[in-house]
């Protein structure tokens, strides 16, 4: 053995090496009464080995109390002292290696507080003389394989003692290991409370009886038992996540968030990887719904423009027909919500149809009533006069007789021989004027009943089919200003495709394709640099610290009802408790609008989009109208508007009461709604271009003037109020213009 791996200074080593080559100096720490190592057991068996062999009673030196050079200084034998001659070359190595195995044994009886190896030119200094248990076993092993016998039970004995001490050791650094990876794991961090049972098994020594019969084989079983709790914990948290995010449950989104945070990386990991697999296994089928739906609705467009042929021409079978699709048809599979109920509907009309032909001939079979028949080609008047077959005779002028088959009259022809309005006519009227079928059916759901189904989803089958011809041409435009590369161009493309955008997502998700454009030049535009402004009164504009905006409370929305019912003609702000009302209700109805303060809210970013709101409450017989909003010409002071004046105070009346004359209001709207039969919510009209004429000067903030624009009379829409009762009411849900603005 090297001396210097002990980490003892240079004097001490010189020692050793001089008591290896001397014989007569190996006389070191042998005697049994020796008062160096009291109680030391394994001393006691190695002289009880070499009893032969007596330690001169000079040796004294305490390494408790003492540097080990002074301890081996006072432990060597000076060669040529007497009793040396007796000891041959055998005995001088059993007992240079004995005296190896001793102070090794030695140097291990307390743990070293540092490692401290000697350093060049710093040899005077003091030396803590242990070393580590491990450093002593490491360097007695050999000693253990020896051939010499002696020197082989001297190692076992020295070793025993060090084998229990590691073993104490490794029992105490194994039950720790084992309390944390406890408490670590009663926090599901699995992955650390296992990283500490393997850095604990690693550190057992190899060859000690307790770590390799039981220290071993209980850690490794503490590991086994933490991988099934690892398994079952994570099994507990995945259970049923995935089925309830398939049916976006909320708590399912819960926890999926609580797993993708967790402490545990292989329960995170778990959940990126459910996240991801649902998100393609969504996108596969956001991809199949909407080509599949694609198809089917070019299947209904194509199906509609046949049956409307077929019901036009008086073919009934051949429209029939088309109600019985075979079970593949692409009509069954989407385009419309329930397509078997649409089907079924438009089979109900060639019923009532067919009914109302049947009315017409028993009619015109007794009656001699005068009529003025239209047909789908020609015109007949003249008297009825009897039936022959399918034919009605008519009477005519010089007395001739024309016959006309019945199934060739137009809704007015039927209604000029039945005389009276009915569900039925207007049917067949919607499907001979199908540009108006909808107000047509409106008009008519007024007094029967609400739009029929079949009719709704075609409506909103050809809404769709509109808005995304419109959206697909805002797109190109966009797509074409991206490869132009000209920052302007595409915020303005990409601001005009917005709203087409977002009315074409309340039918389906934009493709694949259409976010990649969209996505390509909100980067380009900085579309993270937009902010939304709610400007409402009572409501607060925040700060914008970056742009030296202070926080203000908005108060520049003002709205004035106009009426033009006996006395509150010229009344202001008429009716208002039960809300701003648009249409008819004892005489027309109107409403003012203004805004100011768009400046001081704004500063000097640009306004990129602005949308007014009304929040519409219940409403009789407001399904069917379209409310417009157009730029008054005259300076119309808010809180004195009427209907005979814009501003009663000093008596300024409008060219034509109501705002009505070419010289008080724009012909054409800036904006328009069409109201469905839902209620309480929100009614937006983008007023974009409007507010941007008046930030730049190009037009005069006189307001706006909002009313129905079809059959004014036949409609009656209320609005929730901004003035009178306040305290009845709701201020969230004052009108609101909303701004989309960027620096």
């Amino acid at each position: 053995m090297d001396e210097r791996e002990l980490g003892l200074p240079l004097r001490t080593q010189l020692v050793l090496v001089a008591l290896q080559g001397v014989a007569l100096c190996i006389v070191l720490l042998l005697w049994h009464d020796s008062p160096l190592f009291p109680g030391n057991q394994g001393f006691r068996r190695i002289q009880n080995v070499s009893p032969q062999y007596e330690r001169p009673v000079s040796a004294k030196a305490r390494f408790n109390n003492t540097s080990l050079t002074q301890a081996q200084a006072e432990t060597s034998i000076t060669p040529g002292s007497p009793g040396t001659s007796a000891l041959n070359d055998e005995n001088l190595e059993t007992e240079g290696m004995l005296a190896k195995i001793e102070l090794l044994a030695a140097l291990s009886q307390q743990e070293p507080a540092r490692e401290a190896p000697e350093m060049e030119g710093q040899t005077d200094r003091t030396v803590s003389p242990f070393i580590s248990i491990r450093h002593a076993v490491s360097r007695l092993k050999p000693y253990g394989l020896s051939d010499n016998e002696t020197v082989r039970h001297a190692a076992e004995s020295a070793l025993a003692p060090l084998f229990l001490r590691l073993d104490a050791q490794a029992r105490g650094a194994a039950r720790t290991a084992a309390e944390v990876a406890e408490n670590l794991a009663s926090d599901e961090r699995f992955s650390e409370a296992a990283d500490v049972l393997r850095n604990a098994l690693q550190a057992l020594p190899q060859d000690t009886p307790w770590s390799h019969r039981e220290g071993a084989p209980r850690l490794k079983a503490v590991l086994e038992k933490l991988a099934a709790q690892s398994e079952q914990a994570c099994a507990t948290s995945f259970a049923g996540i995935e089925e309830g995010l398939k049916r976006g449950e909320p708590l399912a989104k819960k926890r999926l968030t609580a797993l993708l945070a967790h402490p545990e990386a292989s329960f995170r990991k778990a959940a990126e990887g459910m996240q991801a697999r649902l998100r393609d296994e969504k996108t596969k089928e956001v991809v199949s719904r909407l080509k599949g739906n694609a198809e089917a609705r070019a299947a209904w467009l194509e199906f509609f423009q046949k049956f409307d042929a077929a019901i036009e021409s008086g073919d009934f079978d051949a429209a029939n027909d088309l109600c019985h699709p075979v079970s593949t048809s692409r009509l069954l599979s989407g385009g419309v919500l329930e397509p078997r109920k649409v089907l079924d509907g438009c089979g109900a009309d060639i019923a009532a149809i067919q009914k109302l032909y049947e009315e017409a001939l028993e009619k015109a079979r007794n009656s001699k009533q005068s009529v003025e028949l239209s047909m789908r080609r020609g015109h007949v008047t003249g008297h009825l006069d009897g039936v022959a077959g399918r034919q009605i005779q008519v009477a005519v002028a010089g007395g001739g007789k024309v016959g006309v088959k019945v199934e060739t009259l137009t809704a007015e022809g039927l209604r000029s021989i039945l005389g009276q309005e009915g569900a039925a006519l207007c049917t067949l009227n919607a499907y001979e004027k199908t540009a108006q079928a909808q107000v047509i059916l409106f008009k008519c759901s007024a007094t029967n009943g609400d739009i029929p189904w079949h009719w709704a989803q075609r409506f909103r089958l050809e809404k769709f089919n509109s808005v995304n011809d419109d959206a697909e041409h805002k797109l190109q435009a966009l797509n074409e200003a991206l490869r132009a590369g000209a920052a302007d161009a595409i915020k303005d493309a990409l601001e005009a495709a917005r709203p087409l955008l977002a009315e074409y997502e309340t039918f389906e998700p934009l493709n694949d394709e259409r976010k990649k454009i969209v996505s390509d030049a909100e980067a380009i535009a900085g579309h993270a640099a937009r902010q939304r402004l709610v400007l409402q009164n009572g409501a607060t504009v925040p700060a914008r610290a970056s742009e030296g905006v202070a926080e203000i409370t908005y108060g520049g929305l003002n709205t004035d009802q106009i009426s033009e019912y006996r006395d509150a003609a010229r009344s202001t702000d008429v009716g208002v408790k039960r809300g701003l009302k648009l249409g008819a209700s004892g005489g027309l109805q109107r409403v003012l609008v203004h805004f100011e303060g768009l400046e001081a809210a704004i500063s000097n970013s640009r306004v990129r989009r602005a949308t007014l709101e009304f929040y519409q409450v219940d409403s009789p017989q407001s399904a069917g109208a379209v409310i417009g909003l157009f730029r008054l010409k005259k300076p119309w002071v808010p809180d004195s508007g009427t209907w005979i004046s814009y501003d009663s105070g000093k008596k300024s009346d409008w060219a034509i009461p109501g705002a009505s004359g070419d010289g008080d209001v724009e012909s054409k709207e800036d904006s328009k709604v069409s109201i469905d039969k839902q209620k309480n919510l929100w009614r937006a009209w983008d007023v974009t271009k409007y507010v941007q004429d008046v930030l730049d000067g190009k037009a005069q903030n006189h307001g706006l003037l909002l009313r129905v624009m079809n059959g004014e009379p036949e409609y009656h829409v209320r609005l929730y109020p901004e003035t009178d009762m306040e305290s009845l009411k709701d201020k969230s849900l004052r009108p609101r213009l909303i701004l989309e603005v960027e620096q």
